[in-house]
């Protein structure tokens, strides 16, 4: 009987140590499980030039400003309207870069409006570690640039992004003077989030990002448009019902048999018609 529970004893004593390790590898190592984007192909990859290629062709050209942090580089795709209207800052998700987006800048760009789709750093060529108030502070040196242009509407500078993109334009509208949000999909944070990927680890305690939408949308300066699926089982329908409930104006729309990674195709011409609507509405 002891040498049961001896053994026992020092099962438990491994298991706690093997628990502790794990905490402690995610901890340092969390960037690469948050921003995994950032693993795809670089700037001076073949596969990388290949995309860039594409997505010029479709009018989109790479961009470069100087972001508030001294010595940074902000990169991105402007994709340029006809005459003076509207911008729209978008973000992607962290799982991907500005070239895996061309299903949203397309349709964005077909609506009339100026799009810049900023890149994250330590993603494709733009150099840097990838941190949310890194990637805050980039998005509002996009946003103040877009707010300057001659050939932009004064005072009409959309900002919005997908999944976790939708939170960081939320935290974007709480410091900026943004004429609306439009977030698809949006995550509650980013904690919740990663707990379907991550489930024994307490990602509450270890995250250093949370990108809490929650938060945000209550603070959010300007209307703000959610597209969220009906079967999303990465991200609930309750926490966009949730966040429009917290946002001072707001509209839900309910993409009926969408998933978290489907929504676009799911929702269709009718998702951008009804951003379109949003758009026009507070342009006027």
């Amino acid at each position: 009987m002891k040498d049961l529970l001896r053994t026992l004893m020092k099962a438990a004593i491994w298991a706690i140590v093997l628990v502790i390790i794990g905490m402690a590898v995610f901890y340092f190592s969390q960037g690469y499980f948050v921003y995994s984007g950032r693993a795809l192909y670089r700037g001076e990859d073949p596969e990388w030039q290949a995309r860039i290629a594409v997505v010029a062709a479709r009018g989109f050209r790479t961009s470069q400003m100087e972001s508030s942090d001294p010595g940074v580089t902000v990169h991105g795709l402007w994709g340029p309207a006809q005459g003076v209207v509207p911008a729209i800052l978008w973000f992607h998700d962290r799982r991907e870069n500005i070239t895996e987006i061309g299903h949203e800048l397309q349709p964005l760009i077909d609506l009339g409006c100026h799009v810049y789709a900023m890149e994250y750093r330590g993603y494709g060529m733009s150099p840097g570690v990838p941190t949310e108030e890194a990637l805050l502070k980039d998005a509002e040196t996009v946003f103040d640039h877009l707010w300057a242009r001659d050939d932009v509407r004064p005072r009409k500078v959309f900002v919005g992004g997908y999944s976790m993109g939708a939170a960081l334009a939320l935290r974007l509208a709480n410091k900026k003077d943004v004429a609306g949000v439009i977030a698809i999909a949006p995550i509650g944070n980013l904690s919740t989030a990663m707990k379907k990927h991550l489930k024994y680890i307490p990602t509450d305690l270890l995250l250093r990002d949370q990108y809490d939408a929650k938060t945000a949308a209550k603070g959010a300066r300007g209307p703000v448009f959610i597209a969220h699926g009906t079967i999303d089982d990465e991200v609930p329908l309750g926490t966009a019902k949730a966040l429009a409930a917290f946002a001072p104006i707001s509209v839900l729309y309910e993409v009926e048999g969408a998933g978290h990674n489907d929504i676009y195709s799911v929702g269709g011409k009718k998702l951008w018609e009804e951003i379109d609507t949003f758009i026009v509405r507070i342009s006027r």
